[in-house]
């Protein structure tokens, strides 16, 4: 057993990305590149989904995880979150399959998604 120091394990560069093919309508072969969340990111986006910051945020959960792992080749992020009205606008299940694909690399369990987005889409 090898034991990681801290030093290790700060520099580790540990923030995967996949990349998600997208059906035909985006380019035949395209794909979505999606980064992971730092722990910070993912504190930041479940406090924003839970009890009363959801209630006053019209965008949604998946339109938010997606603003927050879609990234260009350069790894700057693709969308802001004032893109969230516009990312709801596209193929559902086209979305789905991202935000899927999201979900797993984030660590959020199918749960954690369904829990958050019924936070998100019980706002008035």
């Amino acid at each position: 057993m090898a034991f990681i120091t801290r030093d290790q394990f700060l520099a580790a560069d540990d923030l995967p990305t996949v990349e998600v093919p997208l059906p035909k309508a985006y380019g035949e072969g395209a794909v979505m590149l999606l980064r992971t969340l730092t722990g910070t990111e993912r504190a930041k986006l479940e406090n924003r989904y839970t009890g009363e910051a959801a209630r006053s945020d019209t965008g949604g959960f998946r339109a938010a995880i997606l603003a927050a792992v879609c990234v260009e080749e350069n790894g700057e992020l693709m969308f802001t979150q004032e893109d969230a009205a516009a990312l709801l606008e596209k193929n559902a299940a086209t979305l789905e399959t991202i935000v899927t694909a999201a979900s797993e690399l984030c660590g959020f369990t199918k749960k954690d998604v369904d829990e958050l987005a019924k936070n998100s889409e019980d706002s008035p």
